[in-house]
């Protein structure tokens, strides 16, 4: 036998395809039909986040963020065509093949600087970013799995939110530094 499962990322993220597989197997290996239901769902943590999300609360989260944000500029890169008067969704794809190695080359100067390989792929990425641009000040969001309260982690469901990193690569710092 085989079972193929297809989720649109509308209704699962990636955490999800965990919870997933994990409930599938636990429920296949009971091997008596039964579901042992999760204690939320997620129509009660959306309910739980709109009331949390109020007043007070939602008064400190808008203003953390807008001093953080606060004289951020939009990100200008050059341009290889103007800008169509009417924005499209028409594009490309460009299939490519990283360098052998490269994974772990990433994973040993993560080590070496006491960081993940998120922080060097991140500092590679705004080092890209400044010399394309010339911009010392630049804002990136980043999905992250927003799964901050201990019920979601155990839901499938879209919890994805993203986080704004703030990097300033004034005064050229190098690779490392960075």
């Amino acid at each position: 036998w085989a079972l193929g499962v297809g989720m649109h990322h509308i209704v699962s993220d990636v955490w999800s395809l965990g919870v997933f597989a994990r409930d599938l197997f636990a429920a296949y290996a009971a091997d008596d039909g039964r579901v042992v239901p999760t204690q939320v769902n997620c129509r009660d943590h959306a309910a739980w986040q709109r009331g949390w999300l109020q007043g007070d609360a939602l008064e400190q989260q808008v203003g953390y963020w807008r001093d953080q944000l606060r004289d951020a500029a939009p990100l200008e890169l050059p341009l290889d065509f103007p800008r169509p008067p009417v924005f499209t969704f028409r594009g490309a794809a460009l299939d490519m093949e990283l360098a052998p190695g490269l994974r772990e080359r990433v994973r040993d100067v993560a080590v070496q600087q006491g960081a993940t390989p998120f922080m060097v792929l991140l500092a590679a990425f705004n080092a890209l970013l400044h010399a394309w641009s010339r911009q010392d000040d630049l804002a990136v969001g980043v999905p992250i799995a927003g799964r901050g309260a201990p019920a979601t982690q155990e839901l499938v469901g879209v919890f994805i939110n993203t986080l704004v990193h703030r990097n300033d690569v004034s005064g050229d710092p190098s690779f490392r530094e960075l």
